[in-house]
């Protein structure tokens, strides 16, 4: 968290523009950053863990249980927040 008050995905001490995705914050929440920058997104995304996981807000919801759309339009099941 920078004195701005906004999250960037750091990686050996040093702000990592190039990521894009899912990333574990010191609050202990997954939080979806796009460049480096945490933003506010909705869908479906891939974690540093390389799997994937539904964000809404750009937060990980681990209690969605549902169906929804990917980014092709296809319909994809998503369980306690993960693709399965």
């Amino acid at each position: 968290k920078s004195t701005d008050g906004k999250l960037y995905y750091v990686k050996g001490s040093k702000w990592d523009k190039t990521y894009t995705g899912l990333a574990k914050y010191t609050d202990g929440k997954w939080y979806y950053v796009k460049n480096g920058s945490h933003v506010s997104y909705t869908g479906i995304c891939r974690s540093t863990d390389g799997k994937l996981y539904y964000a809404v807000n750009g937060v990980w919801d681990k209690t969605f249980t549902g169906t929804v759309k990917d980014a092709a339009g296809n319909d994809v099941n998503i369980k306690n927040g993960r693709v399965v």
